[in-house]
Parts: structure tokens; sequence; C-alpha cells
């Protein structure tokens, strides 16, 4: 009667897994019906990848700009993420930006930087670099909230407290041959 009632159970735990299966592949079949993929993101620079965008007929022009920025922002993270550490710093030395960081943050902060310009040094204090807080991860244009933190001079840390909602941003350089060359 014991091995009878564990015949039982088994056959219903695996019934309900066939049961469950069947839905999955019910769900996964109308999916791509109606031409959403069903599957998980793959990594950090694929992440901004959207499958249940709208009509572009059906869209904002905030929207399509949003969709535009993603797009661009993903294109460019790609191509960089393929570049060595080395070469993302010396793109970012030779544009007087921030250098610290993982390869991620740097590969980001050259995309912004080739999409919406370089971050000038502080205005205020001329030692701090501006930083830059955006209201929405993407479709904000470049605008956002910039301050400076202030700067270490030697051993003394001078602080600084410039906000302000607009910055100038000076266009990206890329490294020409002859500024390679000048860099060894």
């Amino acid at each position: 009667a014991k091995e009878q009632d564990k015949a039982a159970k088994k056959e219903a735990r695996e019934a309900a897994k066939a049961a469950a299966r069947a839905e999955k592949d019910k769900k996964k079949a109308a999916s791509k019906a109606s031409g959403k993929a069903n599957t998980p993101r793959a990594s950090h620079a694929d992440s901004s990848d959207s499958d249940d965008r709208p009509a572009v007929a059906d869209m904002t022009a905030a929207q399509r700009a949003c969709y535009e920025h993603k797009d661009r922002m993903r294109d460019l993270r790609k191509e960089l993420a393929e570049y060595s550490i080395d070469r993302l710093k010396d793109m970012l030395r030779h544009n007087d930006q921030l250098l610290t960081g993982k390869k991620m943050e740097l590969v980001d902060r050259v995309a912004d930087c080739k999409l919406f310009g370089c971050l000038p040094r502080c205005p205020s204090c001329f030692g701090g670099r501006l930083r830059v807080k955006y209201s929405k991860a993407f479709g904000h244009g470049g605008t956002g909230h910039y301050f400076c933190k202030g700067f270490y001079d030697e051993d003394h840390f001078h602080f600084c407290r410039y906000s302000s909602s607009s910055v100038a941003r000076p266009a990206w350089k890329d490294i020409t041959a002859t500024d390679a060359l000048a860099m060894l």
C-alpha cells in the first residue's frame, strides 16, 4: 500500500511537471506568434534592448528621442567594451576627464562624453571636476544637475559647493595618429 501511494504521488508530480512544461511551451509559442521574444537580458551592455516598443507612429517625440538615445548608447557601449582599459583611459586623458573606475564605468563615461560632450573643470574652484546626475537613465539629452565636490591640492582637500542645472560641455576630441605618437 505504501509503495502504491509513493507511485501515485510520483505520477502526480510528473503529470504536474508535464502540464507546467506544456503551459510554458504554449506561452512561448504565443509570444513568438505575437513577435515578442521571451528571453532574459544577457549583459549590462545589452540591458537597454527593448522588445516591447510601441510602433513608431504611436510614439511621442520624447519617446522617440529616448529610444534613439538608448540605441546609440547601446551601440557605443558595445563598441567601446572591446577596447582595453588603457585605451579607454588614453581617450579620457586626451579629453581631460576622470580616469578612475571599473571598465564598464570607463565605457559609460566615454560613451556619455561622445554623445553629449566632455564635462569641464569646475568654473567656481577651477580644480574640481564636474559631475552630472541625470533625472532619468535615457532620453535626458545630456542635461542634468551638475555639481562639484572639490579637489585635492597636494595633501589638502579644497571643498566646493558649485551646483548648476546647465553647463557648456566641450565637444569630444578623438585621438588622431599624431596625438597617439605624442603620447608615447
